[in-house]
């Protein structure tokens, strides 16, 4: 109904469930994620792993995922200017999309490959661990 309002119902795809979503994200320009709070937003990291860049609020871990103007750009909370700017940037841009996408899926690839995760949650509970076992004076074998 908004989409009518606004008169934008040919820009937009209204989809039923999708079950390979990462062909639907590979096939976008860009992502935009104007969270007030978040984590580290999995929505993020999938666009930026799939190449697509992202316009996101600078809350919790998203700082963390994206580099400023060389991965995809950060805004503060609320900023629709800022928003429609680098939009506008981007969807123009297509030289511009493809540095940012190609630097957005090396970013996640290398740092955020499942090698990398399993061995930094192995490296926490391992050294939780170990100090439970200091604590209790008990070997624990990994």
């Amino acid at each position: 109904r908004m989409a009518d309002e606004l008169g934008i119902t040919e820009k937009v795809i209204f989809t039923d469930s999708v079950l390979k979503i990462e062909e639907v994200i590979a096939a976008t320009d860009i992502l935009i994620s104007t969270s007030l709070y978040e984590g580290c937003p999995n929505v993020v990291m999938e666009a930026m792993a799939c190449g697509v860049p992202v316009i996101a609020t600078r809350v919790g871990g998203t700082s963390e995922l994206i580099k400023d103007c060389v991965n995809g750009f950060l805004v503060e909370v609320k900023d629709f200017q800022k928003i429609a700017y680098f939009s506008k940037a981007l969807l123009s841009d297509h030289a511009l999309r493809e540095r940012m996408g190609k630097e957005a899926s090396e970013y996640i690839h290398v740092n955020f490959n499942s090698t990398l995760l399993w061995a930094r949650t192995r490296d926490v509970y391992e050294k939780e661990l170990n100090a439970k076992r200091v604590r209790l004076g008990k070997k624990i074998i990994l």
